[in-house]
């Protein structure tokens, strides 16, 4: 399975297609090199199905870079978001150490939590 380069690649922003009530923004961040992905769009466009779905909000950006996969959201419920992503994060192959960021504010969340067992121990 090809790597993705460690390079700044963007996608495409996408217009919001939810309502207006749809505004907080917020940074869903997935270290790489714990990543399976091919590319950005393998997470991406499941991702973003699934929050417009659930009338939680959209992906609307994403790329990779600085040893980290980010994901632009936009989130009607920051703390809704935080309890499907949660519960999506073995479904949708989010790694350990994925975390959710409230846009403007250096706080993280985090949604995989790492395995004590991961350290090499």
């Amino acid at each position: 399975m090809a790597r993705p380069s460690h390079e700044q690649s963007n996608i495409d922003t996408r217009a919001s297609t939810l309502t207006d009530s749809v505004s907080i923004r917020a940074e869903l961040l997935l270290p790489d090199d714990l990543c399976s992905f091919e590319s950005v769009s393998d997470l991406e466009d499941p991702l973003d199905r699934r929050l417009i779905a659930s009338g939680a909000g959209e992906v609307v950006g994403g790329g990779i870079g600085s040893g980290w996969y980010r994901f632009d959201l936009e989130l009607a419920d920051y703390d809704q978001a935080i309890e499907l992503l949660s519960s999506w994060a073995a479904d949708l192959g989010l790694p350990e150490g994925s975390c959710l960021r409230h846009q403007g504010d250096p706080t993280v969340t985090v949604l995989v939590p790492q395995s004590p067992l991961s350290d090499g121990r």
